[in-house]
This record gives C-alpha cells, sequence and structure tokens, in this order.
C-alpha cells in the first residue's frame, strides 16, 4: 500500500505510551502491521486536535490481548466478536480493531470476518475521509484514492455504492448529516442524499442509545438549523412527536447548549420524546424545568422583577434558556440589556427564614410549620426578596 502524503504527527501519537503499544503491534515495520485509522487521520490531514486515538491490526483480537497483556498493558475486549480490543494505559484509551470485511449485514450489525487486507478494510468503512490510515512517520494511506482529496474539498462522500453503505447500517445516515455538518460544504452529495431518503424508515429499527448519541452530537453544533430541516424533509426525524418545532428560532440560537436545542426541537414543550430517544433522568428533569421556566416567562413577561423570580425559583441555567428562547420569539437574538444583566450577574439570594426561627417563636415542627415557611417565603419573594 502506497502512501499519498507525509504530515507532522500530533503529540497524541509521538507519546510513550502510544508508541510503545505501536511497537508492540508492529507498527515499527517497513510493512506495518498496525497503523492508525479513521478520525484521528482525518483530523491530522485537516490540522484540527486529534480525540481518539484508534488502530487498526493485521493481528487477530486474540494475538492482540495476548501480546498487550504479555507486557502488562491492560486491555478490555470491548467488541471482541467484531474484532475490537481496548488498551487503557494511564487512564486513556486505545482502540484496536483488526481489519475485517463484511460478511452480512442486516442495517443494524454485521457478521464480519478477519482479513489481512487494507483495502477490504477501507471498502467497508462509512466516509471517504474516515477510510484513511496513516503509520508511525506521518505518512497517510488512502486506499480508496479519494478520502484525502475529498477532505480537502470539504465533501462527504460514502465509500463505494451509497446505497450499499445505508443498507449495511442504517445509523450511517445520522452519521452522514453529523458528518456534513462539521466537515462539509455547499450542497451534500446527491447520491449520498438518496441513499438516506430511501434507508429514513428504518433509522427506528436502531436502537434508542444510538440515535441519541448521533442525535445530540448534531445538536452540539453551533448551526444545525439547515442539517435538521433537510433531515426532516428526507423524513428521517419524522417520528419526532409532532415534529413541529420552528426552524427559524433554532436559526437563531448558536451555541452549544443540547439542552435548549431539544427544547426548540421539541416546539418549547416537554412532550415526551422516549419513543425516538434514550434520555437520561438529568436531561428529562432539565427539559420539565425548563418548560415550566419558560411557561412562567411567556405568561408574566421578561420584566426585570419577574426574571430575578424566575432565577429564584429555577435556577440561572434555566432561566438564561427560558429568556433566550422568550427573546427568539419576539424577534431578538439576546435578551434587552437590563434582562441581560440580571442574568448574568445579579446573585440568588437565600430565603433567610428557617423552621429553627420558627421554632424560637414557638411553633411546633410539622405540616403546618412547613405551610407557614412557604407562605413566608412567597411574601418575600412577592416583597422584591426583602
Amino acid at each position: 500500500m502506497k502512501h499519498t502524503l507525509t504530515i507532522p504527527l500530533p503529540p497524541e501519537l509521538t507519546d510513550h505510551n502510544t508508541c510503545r503499544l505501536m511497537n508492540l503491534l508492529g507498527g515499527d515495520k517497513s510493512e506495518p502491521d498496525t497503523l492508525f485509522v479513521g478520525g484521528v487521520v482525518r483530523n491530522m490531514v485537516l490540522g484540527v486536535p486529534v480525540g481518539d486515538v484508534d488502530m487498526a491490526t493485521r493481528y487477530t483480537p486474540d494475538e492482540v490481548m495476548s501480546r498487550l497483556a504479555h507486557n502488562n498493558i491492560t486491555v478490555i475486549p470491548t467488541g471482541f466478536d467484531h474484532g475490537t480490543v481496548t488498551a487503557v494505559m494511564d487512564n486513556r484509551p486505545y482502540e484496536i480493531t483488526t481489519l475485517r470485511r463484511d460478511v452480512t449485514t442486516d442495517g443494524r450489525r454485521a457478521d464480519v470476518a478477519f482479513t489481512d487486507s487494507w483495502a477490504q478494510d477501507s471498502a467497508r468503512r462509512d466516509f471517504t475521509m474516515n477510510a484513511l490510515y496513516a503509520d508511525m512517520q506521518g505518512r497517510v494511506y488512502d486506499p480508496t484514492g479519494q478520502g484525502i482529496s475529498d477532505i480537502k474539498n470539504q465533501r462527504v462522500r460514502f465509500v463505494g455504492s451509497a446505497q450499499a453503505r445505508v443498507a449495511e447500517d442504517y445509523l450511517r445516515i445520522l452519521r452522514y448529516f453529523r458528518f456534513h455538518l462539521f466537515y462539509g460544504a455547499e450542497e451534500p452529495d446527491p447520491e449520498a442524499l438518496q441513499a438516506c431518503r430511501e434507508g429514513a424508515r428504518n433509522v427506528m429499527s436502531l436502537s434508542r442509545e444510538r440515535i441519541t448519541q448521533e442525535c445530540k452530537k448534531i445538536l452540539a453544533h453551533p448551526q444545525p438549523s439547515a442539517v435538521l430541516s433537510r433531515m426532516f424533509d428526507l423524513g428521517v426525524l419524522s417520528d419526532l412527536p409532532d415534529h413541529a418545532y420552528d426552524p427559524h428560532i433554532m436559526s437563531l440560537y448558536r451555541g452549544d447548549d443540547v439542552i435548549l436545542r431539544l427544547f426548540i426541537l421539541n416546539a418549547m414543550r416537554n412532550r415526551d420524546m422516549s419513543p425516538w430517544l434514550l434520555l437520561s433522568g438529568a436531561d428529562k428533569k432539565a427539559l420539565t424545568i425548563l418548560t415550566q421556566a419558560y411557561d412562567f416567562v411567556t405568561s408574566y413577561g421578561m420584566t426585570e422583577d419577574k426574571v430575578r423570580e424566575m432565577m429564584y425559583r429555577f435556577g440561572r441555567d434555566t432561566a438564561q434558556r427560558a429568556c433566550l428562547v422568550a427573546s427568539f420569539q419576539a424577534g431578538r437574538n439576546v435578551p434587552e440589556v437590563p434582562v441581560q444583566d440580571i442574568l448574568t450577574d445579579w446573585i440568588i439570594p437565600v430565603f433567610p427564614v428557617r423552621g429553627d426561627d420558627l421554632i424560637r417563636q414557638g411553633m411546633k415542627p410539622g405540616p403546618e410549620m412547613g405551610n407557614r415557611l412557604k407562605e413566608l417565603e412567597e411574601k418575600w419573594i412577592a416583597n422584591g426578596f426583602n
């Protein structure tokens, strides 16, 4: 396999642990048995920070585990049947996957056979920009012959037939839109869009966990509104409850707050998304409280007094989210200056009365004391926290 270009390796690929792993797995040979693969190589070519370090190897999972365990390296069989094990060194994971080819696929999972062919391994990967390999000298290999040019042209393209890649794993539909959002430019690839349209009805056959992971990554992008609209148009998101969200409001927010984006996607309500997304208890709680705060601000208005009360009742983060959405609906990108200052700088007070204070006044503990504390707190709030 001939290399296409040579680029400097980032520090994450030249540190002691990474070099040790590569040497133990034949990465130092003139014809390496192990290469860096996928996103880490893509990011090298892009010149952006690398994340997880993934490796592809000719060695079988048994051989990888034996070599590493013999050298006192912790290794976990995270996806052993599919050829993947994870080495852990200084609390950092390294995913190592045996070269493989698909034998059978059903759109959700694949039966694989191991191979020693880099070309066969690259042919089963999703996008050309992910089918890249690199050695310890920074030599980049591009078996498809398209990955590097697609990166440079900001074109997200499936390896080989888009229809075939989508039919192998319907999660690739969501991944396609995420990758186009982060790495693409101008119009998406027509063949890819057609494959996504044809496979859209099968997205719900995937696990909710896999769907949620991809959707959250999309919603964390600074500006996902155009991609979300295209996903709705192609039927990819048609199973979301009501899917009556306002794309204009989505386009006004340019941050990375996934909870706020989920709230906008859900049409500023706390409708049940569990048939589609697997949200954590913390996410569900955040959306419930945000709905309450949003109803509060739309009922009482965004006056300075009411914003302070909302902050006290629901917390700073929730109040900021609710005021942002209310501002979007009013045609503003951010709340007006006095409100923005309160949301940023006002110190939320602590209710100064406690049960011990009432006991000292002769009241006995019990429901009556709880009701009295609540009554006093409401008067304190209504009196401007005085």
